[in-house]
């Protein structure tokens, strides 16, 4: 398992018809180069998104994100504080799939190929995995332009240059979280979201009663190492399989990590406001545990961490917008 675990430190009739398709044929050329766009839509808050599908809204709130001492399997970098979210966000209900970056790809040709390492996970329908960090951020600036939304990555600390298929190797990414475009969640707006007002080890309300091992609480929730077998291995599964949250938000608990935006910290804060993790640092968060990890890894407090370049078949990602 290659993500950084737990680290214990401790997008006329006659002339009626011929503009109808001028239009048409002229409007998948104006989505496929068309850039960041000036005017936010963030009123058109639409729950099924035409690529990657059903979103669920997730309102703002305060949580206690981390595990309590007394919680089986925790690490050291998860002691418990108040997080406050002021930002609504939808979030997809299912982690990004093959398809789903297929037909993105479709309509925006500058998306690279899919990363996919397709023997661990061949379906169309299975989380895209082995992609980069800023892979997932180009996905979501193109998502945003194919939806004529403003793009929240940039390269720039003035947030001028939209990152795009050209740039966005070439240095540094900044974010402008109230912008309505696709990006990541944070760290703690994953946990938020993912624990849907519970408290316990999984979203289900319930604790995890091992470490290692089957778990029968985890077992409806997750594909986890004790369950995704199939013949040569461990792999990934078809998304949406396993029960939801209560916000409707699927595959939380394993199948793939999900990268979040934040830079790794070792410790939390104090009590904060939408904490987003420092300015720098030299892996990104990742989130959730994944088809070839033990329960412990799979809890909703659970951290992980990954260079942002890292290319695993255990890492892929889903994407939110601020809606508020």
């Amino acid at each position: 398992m290659s993500v950084k675990k737990g680290l214990n430190f401790s997008s006329a009739l006659r002339y009626s018809v011929l503009f109808f398709v001028v239009i048409i044929g002229i409007l998948p050329a104006a989505f496929l180069f068309s850039s960041c766009s000036d005017d936010d839509n963030d009123d058109n808050n639409d729950v099924v998104d035409r690529i990657v599908g059903s979103m669920s809204i997730i309102p703002a709130g305060t949580f206690s994100q981390g595990s309590p001492s007394t919680e089986e399997c925790r690490f050291d970098d998860e002691a418990q504080y108040s997080h406050t979210l002021t930002r609504a966000v939808a979030v997809m209900e299912t982690e990004v799939t093959r398809q789903m970056w297929a037909d993105l790809r479709a309509v925006q040709s500058s998306l690279p190929d899919d990363p996919t390492a397709t023997g661990y996970g061949p379906g169309m329908n299975n989380p895209v995995q082995s992609i980069t960090w800023l892979e997932a951020v180009l996905f979501a600036n193109l998502l945003s332009i194919h939806n004529g939304l403003t793009c929240c990555y940039y390269i720039d600390a003035a947030l001028s240059v939209p990152l795009d298929a050209m740039n966005y190797e070439t240095g540094p990414v900044f974010c402008n979280f109230d912008h309505g475009g696709y990006r990541l969640m944070t760290e703690g707006e994953w946990e938020y979201a993912c624990r849907a007002g519970t408290t316990t080890a999984y979203n289900s309300g319930h604790d995890n009663l091992t470490c290692l091992g089957s778990d029968a609480n985890l077992e409806p929730l997750a594909w986890y190492a004790e369950n995704a077998h199939v013949t040569g291995g461990l792999q990934t599964h078809p998304v949406g399989e396993k029960l939801a949250n209560s916000w409707t938000l699927q595959d939380m608990h394993g199948n793939v990590w999900e990268w979040c935006w934040d830079w790794y910290l070792s410790s939390y804060p104090d009590n904060s406001t939408d904490f987003r993790g420092p300015e720098t640092g030299s892996d990104r968060c990742v989130r959730g545990g994944s088809y070839s990890d033990e329960p412990k890894h799979c809890r909703a407090a659970s951290r992980g961490c990954c260079e942002p370049l890292t290319r695993f078949s255990d890492i892929g990602f889903r994407l939110a917008r601020t809606v508020q």
